[in-house]
């Protein structure tokens, strides 16, 4: 079957709910992608396995009003955004219950994207979208956009040859510190010198979206215990739709990676869910 555009439901928030700006879209069921014959190999189906436990995890969380723990879990500006949310709705006297059991799920994987390149995982310090482009269009290889391209090869390399010690600091940053810091400007000259560095020494980075249907889910009641959003049939299943994201381990510099992409390095984390973040792209 064709898929639905992202964020892959059958329709949008506003049309089937009041609190559209509530973190989760309610009533969605899309069965159709229940049994939809997707056809996966060992890479895939071991990625699936991993992002259908982030998942649970997730929307246990949510319920059980863990918001503080969902900043491992979760991309920084994801995690800002529902963090928000929540305390906005909180304020207004509402709460989250919830009703099914979370491991009578199935995730159903709906595609993937790989990225090579100077692209950071962390949004806050890339460059804006236009400084990026894709070398294959076939390929989303996305690297930062060279002026000189050859010359400009050789004249870096060779800063750095005449440059001992240039590497050490800029590998030396604390990227995901950074990454929270509402002014960079001062880390400017060192992020554009990792920004070249890194055409030379990409990331790479791997993006899964995923289709999570379960009787298990949320709703919200207000302060007169009267249930405004969600449906309480709990034999019903809903759909939920969720972009994770991964950089993959590079040996030559596991060290860099290790400190720099903790958490992130080989591991999911969630960037978005029900198209709250528009996809979340990388840079913008």
């Amino acid at each position: 079957m064709i898929l639905p555009p992202y964020p892959y439901h059958l329709h949008p928030k506003a049309i089937i709910q009041d609190l559209v700006d509530f973190p989760l879209q309610f009533y969605s069921r899309d069965l159709a992608l229940k049994n939809m014959d997707r056809s996966l190999n060992i890479f895939h189906a071991k990625m699936l396995k991993e992002a259908g436990h982030r998942c649970r995890l997730f929307l246990s969380l949510l319920a059980n009003n863990k918001i503080q723990d969902l900043e491992d879990l979760c991309e920084l500006n994801l995690y800002k955004k529902i963090k928000n949310s929540i305390a906005s709705f909180k304020g207004q006297g509402y709460t989250i219950k919830s009703i099914g059991d979370i491991e009578k799920s199935k995730t159903i994987y709906l595609g993937s994207t790989k990225y090579i390149g100077n692209l950071l995982p962390y949004r806050n310090l890339n460059l804006p979208k236009f400084n990026y482009k894709s070398r294959r269009s076939n390929i989303p290889i996305f690297r930062r956009a060279v002026e000189y391209y050859y010359f400009g090869v050789y004249y870096k390399l060779l800063k750095w040859y005449k440059n001992p010690g240039y590497d050490g600091k800029i590998y030396s940053l604390d990227l995901k510190h950074l990454n929270t810091l509402d002014d960079i400007s001062p880390f400017e000259d060192d992020l554009e010198n990792l920004r070249n560095a890194l055409d030379f020494k990409s990331i790479t980075m791997y993006v899964l979206d995923v289709g999570f249907t379960s009787s298990f889910k949320l709703l919200v009641v207000d302060k007169d215990g009267n249930i405004v959003e969600g449906e309480e049939n709990p034999e019903k299943l809903e759909f939920h739709s969720f972009r994770l994201e991964k950089v993959i381990n590079n040996k030559s510099r596991a060290e860099w990676m290790k400190s720099n992409f903790k958490g992130i390095l080989n591991e999911f984390i969630i960037s978005d869910v029900d198209g709250l973040m528009d996809g979340n792209p990388f840079t913008k």
